[in-house]
């Protein structure tokens, strides 16, 4: 169970899918600009006052208000009262899509929030959204067993689902605006996850939804703010993670199984895109390399 761990700051982690903030103060260090994690995160303050900005828009965060910071923004805190609290909840853009894929409604929720992505939460919704950070973050620290990973897997999928039923009550409209952008956006991820190991091409992907790499590029960054190629280097690199961290197998097998010419080609695909070595990442989790 190395991928759930809790960091010395408080932080709770689940693989590389999510992170548990218990403060604002952890999205990013006071009154320094950085990049915050690769993830869609729900900032809610609880309490006091926050004054931030978040790719040059400011936001005025006091108890009640919640904040969708989109996969790296850069956020700065100007302003945070000593008596202000909150909570965040962060899930990669990998892992929605794979909880929620099937949903079409639901990813245009996400994709209309975005537009408009901060509002002012009733008493009892509050209350909920605390509820639910609270039981993930219990069972983050449960002691390690056979299921624990796929429990808190399945807990989270559920919990996608009832911070969107919140949310939605105060998106006046979140139809898709683009039904054919969203079509292939949907059918263009769907063919990653099938035929990643056959090709990384955008072109391979366009042929196959008969439409041009172009116009599919332009489709896939209009929905979801990422580039095609992003998208098939992410699900590549997740799941070279998975195998270096969940196997022996070494490097070289890694590499022909996900169709590289070799495992210098791959290792340098996997540090362009990691910012590690698959050798370092590995060594994170103290598997040994046969």
């Amino acid at each position: 169970m190395r991928e759930i761990r809790i960091s010395g700051s408080g932080r709770a982690y689940v693989e590389d899918d999510a992170v548990l903030l218990e403060s604002l103060r952890q999205i990013v260090p006071f009154q320094k600009e950085a990049k915050a994690y690769d993830m869609m995160v729900l900032a809610l303050c609880t309490r006091g006052k926050a004054v931030f900005v978040v790719d040059g828009k400011v936001y005025k965060a006091d108890r009640g208000r919640l904040v969708l910071i989109r996969p790296g923004s850069v956020v700065r805190f100007e302003e945070i009262t000593a008596r202000c609290e909150g909570i965040g909840i962060g899930f990669t853009q990998k892992f929605l899509q794979g909880a929620i894929v099937a949903y079409r409604d639901l990813w245009a929720l996400l994709a209309g929030v975005q537009e408009n992505p901060d509002f002012k939460l009733r008493s009892e919704e509050i209350k909920e959204i605390i509820r639910i950070h609270g039981h993930l973050y219990e069972a983050c620290h449960v002691a390690d067993h056979a299921f624990k990973s796929e429990m808190l897997h399945s807990y989270m999928q559920g919990m996608i689902y009832q911070l969107a039923l919140i949310v939605s009550t105060h998106v006046k409209n979140w139809s898709v605006r683009n039904a054919r952008h969203f079509e292939l956006y949907y059918k263009f991820t769907q063919l990653v996850m099938d035929c990643f190991r056959q090709s990384r091409s955008v072109a391979f992907y366009a042929g196959k939804l008969y439409v041009s790499p172009k116009y599919l590029g332009m489709a896939v960054k209009s929905v979801s703010g990422k580039t095609a190629n992003h998208w098939i280097d992410e699900y590549v690199t997740g799941e070279a993670k998975k195998m270096l961290r969940n196997s022996t197998v070494s490097v070289r097998q890694i590499s022909d199984e996900l169709n590289f010419p070799d495992a210098s080609f791959f290792t340098k695909y996997f540090k362009k895109n990691a910012k590690t070595t698959p050798k370092a990442y590995r060594s994170r989790y103290q598997v040994a390399e046969p």
